[in-house]
């Protein structure tokens, strides 16, 4: 039993269909030869035996009149012993004025017409059940063979669906569809769950993008905040001593050159922010690369980016074979800018380190510099760093081009993490997907 319902439950909604109705048929079918078979046994059970027959007898008496009787006989019956049993039609002649008897026999044609009204009444509900049971059996199998195969097959997926279709309507997609089953039910189901995991995802993109574009925003409101103050003590100093005469045309000269490269600094700050916005609307168009190739390419290119700043780069590259689908624009404006941050703050060396981890290509660049400010290597992975200016107009060991490069590695399906390594140094990894 327990296997009949597991074919059953595996089987093709048309394969399951067609089998059943072809079974309700064949049922349908027995149920009314049977019934047809049943009743019209018993009609001929109700009629008269087939060997009887009608006698006519017609008397003609001498003056003319005619005197007639009729009776049921058996086709073997002896009249004359048996004519006690005659039925007289008419019983006013007279047998002593008889002058000729004759005979006719009719055989019965109809044999319902000598029923009883008890038998004829059994005998019309017989054939009206000839026809009413087969049809009764029509529509009672067509309505049991489809609440079966609701049952069956439709009913559960269906309940599934429902539930889920009302959970995503109320923005809810902490939850799953299962539904094991080869069928085109289960299909369906693995189909809407895959909808749901891509939901699933989307969503938790957008959270983080909507959560980026928010600390973005506050790293800028915060960031501004330096420069502004900057700007406005020099302007309230400027404006207290100019009119006192107390600061010197060389001292206001000066002051206004710092204003001037404050202001230049904002304006650089505000095109990174631009060039963000201008990356998070990038598409992304991976072209097929020979991975050892191009990791040669890119590390020949960063060893000659370390030499003219002076520095040394050790390279490992375990990736000695294979291939992949890489948008190399995207990689070397991650290298470059991760690069150029660990170039800036080494003291000596960096070093860059290539692998695989499944479908992805993993990029390690450190540096024997200080390392990240703490303060941010404990923000989540999905907090972007911002810039710091002091009133000496210094920035802080993270610029944008890191908040750049993970937003370009997560276009390209992977991620950018930040770490200190000991003694010191820091240490940025860069995932990419290949595949």
């Amino acid at each position: 039993m327990e296997q009949l319902k597991t074919i059953i439950h595996h089987a093709s909604l048309k394969k399951l269909f067609t089998y059943m109705v072809l079974c309700t048929v064949f049922i349908i079918l027995i149920l009314s030869g049977l019934t047809i078979w049943g009743c019209a046994a018993f009609q001929s059970w109700l009629l008269p035996d087939s060997d009887q027959v009608m006698l006519h007898i017609t008397t003609t008496y001498a003056d003319g009149r005619e005197a007639k009787e009729m009776v049921l006989v058996e086709l073997n019956q002896n009249i004359e012993n048996e004519s006690s049993q005659l039925i007289p039609f008419s019983t006013s002649s007279d047998p002593e004025q008889e002058v000729r008897r004759t005979f006719r026999i009719d055989k019965i044609e109809n044999s319902y017409s000598a029923l009883t009204p008890k038998r004829k009444l059994a005998y019309t509900g017989c054939s009206v059940l000839m026809v009413a049971l087969p049809l009764l059996y029509s529509i009672a199998g067509i309505v049991l063979c489809s609440i079966l195969f609701y049952q069956w097959k439709l009913n559960t997926p269906l309940c599934l669906l429902s539930d889920a279709a009302d959970n995503i309507a109320r923005q809810n997609l902490d939850f799953s569809i299962a539904y094991n089953s080869s069928d085109e039910m289960g299909a369906l189901c693995a189909s809407f769950e895959k909808m749901r995991e891509a939901l699933v995802k989307n969503n938790q993109k957008l959270w983080n993008m909507l959560a980026e574009r928010k600390l973005l925003q506050a790293s800028v409101a915060h960031d501004l905040r330096n420069p502004i103050a900057i700007i406005e003590g020099y302007t309230e100093y400027l404006s207290l001593n100019i009119p006192a005469g107390t600061i010197t045309e060389e001292k206001t000269l000066e002051m206004i050159g710092n204003l001037q490269q404050t202001a230049r600094r904002m304006e650089v700050y505000t095109d990174s922010i631009r060039d963000i916005n201008r990356f998070e609307e990038l598409e992304l168009h991976p072209v097929f690369h020979s991975l050892p190739g191009l990791l040669n390419e890119i590390t020949d290119s960063l060893t000659l980016m370390a030499a003219q700043s002076n520095r040394t780069v050790h390279v490992t590259n375990t990736v000695t074979k294979g291939n992949g689908m890489v948008d190399t624009e995207i990689l070397y404006r991650i290298l470059e800018n991760t690069v150029s941050n660990a170039l800036r703050y080494a003291v000596q060396t960096i070093t860059l380190s290539f692998s695989l981890c499944d479908d992805s290509l993993v990029i390690t660049i450190s540096d024997d510099g200080p390392g990240f400010p703490e303060k941010y290597l404990k923000r989540s992975r999905h907090q972007l760093p911002s810039i710091d200016f002091s009133r000496d107009g210094s920035q802080e060991h993270l610029g944008m081009g890191i908040p750049v490069s993970r937003i370009l590695a997560q276009k390209h399906g992977g991620a950018l993490q930040l770490a200190n390594q000991s003694p010191a140094g820091a240490v940025v990894t860069v995932t990419i997907a290949i595949n």
